[in-house]
């Protein structure tokens, strides 16, 4: 699920993906291994599919399942066992057409098909601080996380001392003095 909220998120500036070396390095954090090489056009339908993927997380769970079940039809995942570096054996899920963005795609997708399966599409969260648009999983217990990064919490708790502090100076300085 990180790399479909990851692929979200560069849709929204949090991560850019631009750029051929922004796409390699996506690539690269989730371990993502073609043997074909990524070009422009991948690169542009990552771009569409983050915004795809922002509307499934904004939808109702039926709309979401429909959403997701049209990019796994456009991806057509082949679903493989994979054992690499630490991880032990686990499902990835290639395109059978072998495309870079249709992999991507296809394992993205099908993250989300299983939040929407077990109805956990709920722990997938928009960061609260003004300006911040970034999605984030909330595994927290209670599930009350407010933010996507410790930065996103500190800078909104600082914003609300300043006015907080700013409207205390505001309120002594408007009362008299007496003297």
């Amino acid at each position: 699920m990180r790399m479909a909220i990851d692929l979200v998120n560069a849709g929204e500036s949090h991560s850019s993906l631009e750029t051929m070396d922004d796409l390699s390095a996506f690539l690269d954090r989730h371990e993502v291994r073609s043997t074909r090489t990524p070009i422009h056009a991948d690169l542009a339908q990552l771009r569409r599919l983050s915004g795809e993927l922002r509307e499934v997380l904004g939808a109702s769970r039926d709309a979401a399942a429909r959403r997701v079940n049209r990019i796994l039809t456009e991806s057509d995942p082949c679903p493989r066992l994979a054992r690499h570096g630490d991880h032990d054996w686990h499902l990835h899920y290639d395109a059978r057409d072998g495309s870079v963005a249709s992999m991507v795609a296809a394992r993205a997708a099908m993250a989300v098909a299983c939040f929407i399966r077990a109805d956990e599409l709920s722990t997938v969260a928009r960061c609260s601080r003004s300006g911040c648009r970034a999605y984030f999983v909330d595994l927290s217990r209670n599930r009350h996380r407010r933010y996507c990064s410790a930065r996103c919490s500190n800078s909104d708790a600082v914003a609300a001392f300043r006015t907080r502090r700013a409207s205390s100076s505001a309120t002594s300085s408007s009362t008299p003095r007496r003297g």
